[in-house]
């Protein structure tokens, strides 16, 4: 244990006075065929989510009132009947905000000059990331919890 202890600690002290590298202008690289290829990626789960979901129809009235909470996994029932207008308001203000929060980036010293780059980096994010849940929602079709709120 103290040989371990000691092999860490002396690795430390090596880097430590190690001079360092020079950095790269930009901590970021355009590499055009995987950029490209995400992009692609998310647009296309993206639209596969989009096209299924449209094929979904809403729930009637009649179907609204026939829903059963005891019907709901109990993963999902606790989340029942709790809307929230306050909580409603807070989520949507707290989504446009972690939406726009990336800019904040662009004023580090490490995002200084690289708009262009950490824009087309949050745009493959976002579409990679809502092509999955858009996908996901419409192969799964299941009611959300909220539709058993009265």
């Amino acid at each position: 244990m103290n040989l371990i202890l000691a092999a860490q600690l002396g690795a430390a002290c090596f880097v430590a006075v190690e001079p360092a590298a020079a950095q790269p202008t930009s901590v970021y690289r355009l590499d055009v065929r995987r950029d490209w290829g995400l992009s692609l990626a998310g647009a296309g789960l993206l639209f596969a989510g989009l096209a299924v979901q449209s094929n979904q129809r809403p729930l009637t009235q009649a179907e609204i009132d026939a829903l059963d909470r005891n019907d709901v996994n109990s993963f999902d029932r606790s989340a029942t009947e709790q809307w929230s207008t306050g909580a409603d308001l807070a989520s949507d203000v707290l989504m446009a905000t972690l939406l726009v929060s990336p800019v904040a980036l662009t004023i580090t010293e490490t995002g200084a000059g690289n708009g262009l780059m950490l824009g087309l980096m949050y745009a493959e994010t976002v579409l990679l990331q809502n092509g999955v849940v858009q996908l996901l929602k419409g192969v799964t079709n299941r009611t959300r919890p909220f539709g058993y709120n009265d």
